[in-house]
């Protein structure tokens, strides 16, 4: 039962975090593109498509990538980054080969965790800022 309740509110407090994180990109991109001091309909219409436009293009640019490093797409890269930092700092010491990296990284994560709530905060934004320019391509 308290582990039940423990996910639950790690996931609610992933739910906080991907949206605080959107309020936050909201409020700055409206803050700095002057959405509060906009003075026609058509003006606050098409500043609110651009400010839900920073939040999704960050969220759901961040959702999408965890989510293909969960497919290995990344795993030769970030094993040859390693290698060549380990063989920098650690030239005699024996090097691991990529199928070791990709065992051990399969015992870390076995399954393939991804931030999927911050894609979906990301996609939401994204539908709003595609309203938003709908509605000022209507409106002009």
């Amino acid at each position: 039962m308290s582990s039940t309740n423990n996910e639950n509110s790690k996931n609610m407090m992933s739910w906080i975090k991907n949206i605080s994180f959107a309020i936050l990109m909201f409020s700055l991109a409206a803050w700095g593109q002057g959405l509060f001091t906009a003075t026609s309909a058509e003006l606050v219409i098409r500043r609110l498509s651009d400010c839900f436009l920073i939040p999704a293009t960050i969220l759901g640019g961040i959702g999408s990538m965890t989510w293909i490093a969960t497919k290995g797409n990344f795993d030769m890269l970030a094993f040859g980054a390693k290698l060549f930092f380990n063989m920098m700092l650690h030239p005699t010491q024996k090097q691991e080969s990529f199928y070791e990296y990709k065992m051990r990284r399969e015992e870390k994560n076995p399954t393939g965790k991804w931030a999927w709530r911050t894609l979906v905060v990301g996609v939401v934004c994204l539908v709003l800022s595609t309203v938003f320019a709908i509605v000022f391509e209507i409106i002009v």
